[in-house]
């Protein structure tokens, strides 16, 4: 496998990574997030080329594409790692959803090298997910979110949302980072916002853990590498939600 690594204002890996080889320390978000701007000779070496970062394996299958590899290796990733924040990804700036909690390439990670690992084991004793044909069946702290102020941008109203906290925090300013869900049909749910993630200051209530299935969608749009580079631009805005509640989130506006 060939690769170059792109800085591009992201920071690259830690250098004692080298020095002692302990990648125990470092949280799933923070490991996709060194890859996040590597070029390879074939797509699918976008994702193959990790598995080592994260003690899995995935048969090589050339000419699957990017998307099905890295969907592949975040699959195995789940089945021994309970860490949420794997799912701390957001798309380029305009892809709203509906997506699933997986992400589509390491780029949809780039911001996330100041992710820790989640404390799922605070929460609860459940804490593991399994993938199946519906989708990703996971233990999720679920909050309803008070109406959000209208956003046309968004392409949907922006009522009977969820927050799903990840229970992992960033180690820039300590705020826990949650995705936005929506419900379809029973416990069934779908990402949507996907161009965000919100921030809030206190961890999930303890009693808030609920049993859902997030569908993924089969028909991701694909983006270049081009496209994807160009959205990588940081905006941190706050969002009101009552006179005594304020959410913050987390977007990428490449404009």
């Amino acid at each position: 496998m060939e690769f170059t690594g792109r800085h591009n204002g992201i920071d690259a890996h830690p250098s004692h990574v080298f020095e002692d080889g302990d990648m125990t320390r470092y949280s799933i978000a923070q490991k996709m997030s060194w890859a996040a701007f590597r070029e390879t000779t074939k797509p699918e070496d976008q994702a193959y080329c990790m598995m080592g970062l994260f003690g899995v394996n995935i048969p090589p299958l050339y000419g699957e594409g990017c998307l099905k590899a890295f969907m592949r290796l975040q699959q195995e990733i789940i089945k021994v790692s309970d860490d949420c924040s794997i799912f701390a990804w957001i798309a380029r700036i305009g892809e709203k959803g509906p997506r699933g909690l997986f992400a589509k390439s390491p780029f949809e990670l780039r911001m996330s090298g100041e992710v820790v690992v989640s404390e799922t084991g605070t929460i609860d004793e459940i804490s593991s997910y399994t993938f199946a044909n519906n989708g990703l069946h996971i233990h999720f702290p679920l909050e309803e979110v008070p109406d959000l102020p209208s956003d046309d941008s968004h392409g949907d109203d922006n009522q009977g949302l969820f927050l799903a906290s990840l229970h992992c925090q960033s180690k820039k300013d300590d705020m826990y980072l949650s995705v936005y869900l929506r419900k379809i049909n029973g416990q069934q749910y779908v990402r949507c916002r996907a161009d965000e993630l919100a921030l809030t200051s206190a961890p999930p209530a303890p009693d808030s853990l609920q049993n859902l299935v997030v569908k993924e969608n089969k028909h991701l749009p694909f983006f270049t590498r081009r496209q994807e580079r160009d959205s990588a631009e940081e905006l941190v805005v706050s969002v009101k939600l009552s006179d005594t509640m304020t959410w913050d989130r987390l977007v990428f506006d490449g404009s």
